[in-house]
């Protein structure tokens, strides 16, 4: 009874070494919608956490309408009354080798709640590198860092 036992863990086991060694990988997923008749939104959302565990939904968009497209955009929204951001600071996005960012308020006289911020990334998005995560320092009255993970910023150069 023994041996059965140790060799169904030891299958179990192997098994759930091999799904995860082979994991598919995932593809960047950038949905698109009609806002109003002829306006396209493109957008790339994702559900994260800071480094301290608290939840974050991060959206990057862009409007496009007819041949006109609008700055590309980075929405952060936090937990309602645990976040709160300071208007008008900038975002600050740094990279592991050494770039410097700064992302300027969108909402810095009429945010639409406390605990979301709006940047525009357009000129800073292009100079993103591919190979390495991101971090975003937000400009918040609580120290929050988000790392952005390599696939992610791959998934906001599609929409640019």
């Amino acid at each position: 009874m023994k041996t059965i036992l140790f060799r169904l863990c030891l299958i179990f086991s192997l098994i759930f070494c091999v799904n995860t060694i082979f994991v598919p990988p995932s593809f960047a997923e950038v949905r698109q919608h009609e806002f109003v008749p002829g306006e396209m939104i493109y957008q790339s959302r994702q559900s994260m956490r800071d480094i301290d565990r608290r939840p974050w939904q991060v959206v990057l968009f862009k409007k496009v309408r007819g041949e006109a497209v609008s700055n590309i955009e980075l929405r952060l929204v936090g937990f309602p009354d645990q976040i709160e951001f300071n208007h008008p600071d900038a975002l600050l996005i740094h990279t592991r080798t050494g770039q410097d960012f700064q992302a300027v308020d969108q909402f810095a006289e009429n945010a639409p709640t406390p605990n979301v911020g709006q940047y525009d990334v357009t000129d800073i998005l292009e100079q993103l590198p591919t190979d390495e995560p991101i971090v975003l320092e937000l400009p918040t009255k609580q120290n929050v860092i988000l790392k952005i993970p390599v696939s992610v910023v791959l998934e906001w150069k599609l929409i640019a």
